[in-house]
């Protein structure tokens, strides 16, 4: 895979410089423990016999790859995570489908539909026929006619209100490809891409692209590009204007990869599907996870320690924060609720009866290795993506981990996110050790550290 991983490997153990490393080394001598990755072992059952095999489906059951069988299960439907993947360059375009699923030929209200999340306004559906969705020059591609008289100027919305969170001085880019293909131009004074953005008490404006009616003919790429101002933005959408004069229009436009990101330019194309856990662009490897909602998604297994006071918890993850703590976020947790606080950039969480581990912070979000080493009752280590984090001093002693069994769940507290995978391991590793670990969990999250 082209990851472009930085991590000194001439520091590596011979064996992983070769690479045959795989986790199951970590537990040659160990009875317990477990080690989770999302592009390995997931399943549709909690029996694990049914693979998942394609984005948005959700997982019953997570294989352990420590070779120890501890495999974590749902059993409730509606509380599985989802399989996901997405480019390893990462997350850029925040529209909801550029895929054209749920699009139909025909005219709306009659067999036609736009592509799901987009919406048309101030024309009538009578005036407007989906021609076809095939691709074009490698794009998913929507091919409409506006055949009518419209009753101000058109909007084409490429995401619903509200959908995109955004706030004050960000700088957003949001483009697509427009050509007139049929028809004419007769009635349309312009033609340009808008971003719009909001605050909770309704619109507060926008940037305009800029008028390309005089090339609309010509099979580009159009673009708006500016920053968010004003008081309380808490969102921001694209569209594509068709200011008129008035009268009836009739003209075939093709439309095809929308793209809005936070960027001061449009960058390659990504590819996102309705469901929002498929996204694709071209010429890089993807990489899988599972997407937690924050609301009752959590995967249980059986408690992987038997009491040992040294031990270590990692993770490559992409973590939301708790809505009522900001600066908190659980990835590995039990059936109790937080009591103690080791870390002030990543944290470590510990009660008598049922412990925790999550790892946070109040200032970076996205992709990141944490990993959180206890060698003694107060000698807790942490590291994240390679760095040393701040430790803070541990009050009282650090108890056996008898509660740990769930991710993404602590308690009534659950986390949204998504997991590339993650080890819980039952002794305190080496250095060498430690590295090989760090970067094997970089490569499932595609991460240079």
């Amino acid at each position: 895979m082209k990851l472009g991983l930085s991590v000194n490997l001439h520091n590596m153990p011979a064996w992983h410089r070769k690479g045959r490393w795989r986790p199951q080394l970590l537990f040659t001598h160990q009875s317990q423990g477990a080690v989770f990755s999302a592009d390995t072992g997931a399943f549709q059952d909690v029996a694990g016999t049914l693979p998942v095999t394609t984005p948005g489906q959700s997982v019953a059951c997570l294989h352990d790859q420590s070779g120890l069988g501890l495999h974590a299960t749902q059993s409730a439907p509606n509380s599985r995570p989802t399989f996901g993947r997405h480019p390893a360059s990462g997350l850029r375009n925040r529209l909801p489908n550029t895929r054209m699923d749920g699009a139909a030929t025909g005219v709306l209200g009659a067999g036609g539909a736009l592509p799901a999340a987009w919406g048309i306004s101030n024309i009538p559906n009578s005036a407007v026929e989906v021609l076809s969705i095939a691709p074009k020059n490698g794009r998913p591609n929507t091919r409409i006619r506006l055949s009518g008289t419209p009753t101000g100027n058109m909007q084409i919305n490429f995401t619903p209100p509200a959908s995109v969170s955004s706030a004050t001085g960000q700088t957003w880019s949001g483009s697509a490809w427009v050509q007139m293909v049929g028809g004419s131009t007769a009635n349309i004074t312009g033609a340009s891409i808008i971003n719009t953005h909001f605050s909770t008490t309704g619109f507060l404006g926008g940037t305009n692209g800029g008028n390309f009616l005089d090339s609309l003919a010509d099979d580009l790429r159009r673009a708006a590009t500016g920053v968010l101002s004003g008081a309380g933005i808490t969102n921001t959408r694209i569209l594509l204007q068709l200011s008129l004069s008035g009268g009836a229009i009739d003209t075939v436009l093709d439309i095809s990869a929308p793209q809005l990101e936070q960027a001061s330019e449009p960058s390659a194309v990504q590819i996102t599907a309705a469901n929002g856990f498929d996204v694709t662009e071209a010429g890089q490897d993807d990489v899988q996870y599972l997407g937690f909602d924050g609301v009752d998604d959590r995967l249980a297994f059986a408690t992987p320690f038997g009491g040992q006071t040294s031990y270590m918890l990692a993770a490559a993850h992409d973590i939301a924060f708790l809505p009522a703590a900001p600066n908190e976020g659980i990835i590995f947790g039990g059936t109790g609720r937080f009591t103690k606080t080791v870390s002030s950039g990543l944290r470590w969480r510990n009660q008598a009866v049922d412990n925790q581990a999550d790892f946070s912070t109040q200032s970076v979000q996205g992709r990141q290795v944490d990993i959180v080493q206890i060698d003694g009752p107060a000698a807790p280590q942490a590291w994240r993506s390679g760095q040393t984090a701040t430790i803070s001093t541990l009050a009282g002693s650090l108890s056996p981990l008898t509660g740990l069994s769930h991710i993404f769940n602590a308690g009534s507290a659950y986390s949204s996110g998504r997991f590339y995978a993650g080890a819980l391991i039952p002794r305190a590793l080496s250095g060498p050790e430690r590295m090989t670990l760090q970067a094997w969990l970089a490569t499932k999250a595609a991460l240079s550290i």
